[in-house]
């Protein structure tokens, strides 16, 4: 029984952390489709958890771009997903 813990606690685990971290698939028809994650929904999954809810329109353009850049590694964010973000922060100031 032990044996079987020790393998089926880690694969549950792993299985969990994937489909987590990888896009959404949905039922689109008569295949799956992924659906990539946009900026909002990157916003709130990422930043949102040590960040206070703020306007967007409360920092410029360049602003943003400085603050997502050099946040980009202590999140842990991919250049994609600095992009999304940085994209839908700046569409606040059009």
């Amino acid at each position: 029984m032990k044996k079987i813990r020790k393998i089926v606690i880690p694969a549950v685990f792993l299985g969990i952390v994937y489909m987590t971290l990888s896009p959404i698939t949905v039922w689109a028809g008569e295949s799956w489709k992924r659906v990539e994650k946009g900026g909002a929904q990157l916003w709130s999954e990422n930043c949102a958890r040590c960040h206070n809810l703020r306007p967007p329109s409360g920092h410029s353009d360049r602003e943003w771009d400085m603050l997502v850049h050099s946040m980009r590694v202590k999140a842990g964010l991919t250049g994609e997903e600095a992009k999304k973000i940085l994209k839908f922060l700046q569409s606040a100031n059009q």
